[in-house]
């Protein structure tokens, strides 16, 4: 009889060569199986549990819109419903976020307030915080460019580094920076916060 292990095709052995196929072990059958198994059902609780987060998100969250479809797939608008009120919000998907940082430029009121940051399956983080939006005449530096005079542009400079200058001095808390691992967005060894992509399109006024 042929033995019952993972063989190369047309291996001699005892004298004979191997039929033209590769015979697998009713051990390793069972492992094989099994893995699929588990896979499959591995498969079947994160779709059920995407289906259940995009459940609650949607009972939570109504009119969701992508902020920009054409780049930013992972930020969308919505309207939050808490009960007895309901605010406009800014969602973002991510993987990794400074809330530490992000919390201690709000209080500076560089930044706009932090609501809340859910964990999701996959190791995703859904944040949800203050909306800036165009109705209460915010837009972005990138947008506002072309219709600002050099007088207005050169004060809304000088307004920036100011901001940027105050939440770069602004430290952490001893709680926030604590744990072994450096908060994302903070300067590593100084207890203080840095913003990794300060460009226009990512600055807001009015």
């Amino acid at each position: 009889t042929c033995p019952r292990w993972l063989l190369p095709s047309g291996m001699p052995y005892q004298g004979r060569t191997l039929p033209g196929y590769v015979l697998l072990s009713y051990q390793a059958t069972w492992a094989f199986c099994m893995y699929v198994c588990v896979c499959l059902i591995l498969h079947w609780v994160a779709l059920i549990d995407m289906v259940v987060c995009a459940a609650i998100f949607l009972c939570r969250f109504q009119q969701p819109r992508l902020l920009n479809p054409e780049t930013k797939m992972t930020i969308f608008t919505a309207i939050e419903n808490l009960g007895d009120r309901t605010r406009p919000v800014l969602c973002k998907f991510v993987r990794r976020y400074g809330e530490q940082v992000h919390r201690v430029w709000a209080d500076k009121g560089h930044a706009p307030a932090l609501y809340e940051v859910i964990n999701l399956v996959g190791g995703w983080q859904l944040l949800v915080m203050e909306y800036l939006s165009d109705g209460d005449k915010w837009n972005s530096v990138d947008a506002l460019q072309s219709s600002l005079s050099s007088a207005q542009f050169s004060a809304l400079r000088d307004a920036i580094l100011s901001a940027v200058a105050v939440v770069h001095a602004a430290p952490l808390s001893n709680d926030s920076s604590s744990g072994g691992s450096r908060a994302h967005g903070s300067r590593a060894g100084s207890g203080l916060t840095a913003h990794g992509d300060l460009r226009a399109p990512n600055i807001m006024a009015r």
